[in-house]
């Protein structure tokens, strides 16, 4: 929350507008990414808010597709993680095999599963899948 009040004062100061907050939705939706280039996706993203939002308040709307997907692509995660294990390991499984058809290519692969990069490294890590070996 710091950092995100501190982006608002900094843009508030470049752009002359006068934006207050992020909605709560919002919020939450920063406090559950991992943030994988760190402060300065945050601050691009926060930036990105500044440029549609016309209010005083970014709402979700005003956040860029891809971090709006890649939340879905969580909400995903978290309901295969409570599935029962024979869906996991076809999770698992599908992984391994839409690997092989994209030579190992990850961007290919999550295209074609239908998720984020990001979240199919996360899946990679989590079973363990060693992409040299496929």
């Amino acid at each position: 929350p710091y950092l995100v009040d501190h982006f608002i004062n900094k843009f508030n100061a470049k752009t002359g507008k006068k934006i207050i907050s992020v909605s709560p939705n919002v919020m939450s939706t920063l406090m559950s990414h991992d943030f994988p280039g760190n402060i300065r996706e945050l601050e691009n993203i926060i930036e990105h808010g500044f440029v549609l939002c016309r209010g005083s308040i970014i709402k979700r709307e005003h956040l860029p597709p891809e971090l709006i997907r890649s939340e879905k692509d969580s909400e995903v995660s978290k309901d295969i993680l409570s599935t029962p294990v024979t869906e996991s390991i076809d999770e698992q499984n599908q992984i391994i095999v839409t690997l092989r058809n994209c030579g190992g290519v990850i961007s290919n692969a999550a295209e074609e599963l239908g998720i984020h990069r990001t979240t199919l490294w996360r899946k990679i890590k989590r079973y363990n899948i060693n992409i040299s070996d496929i």
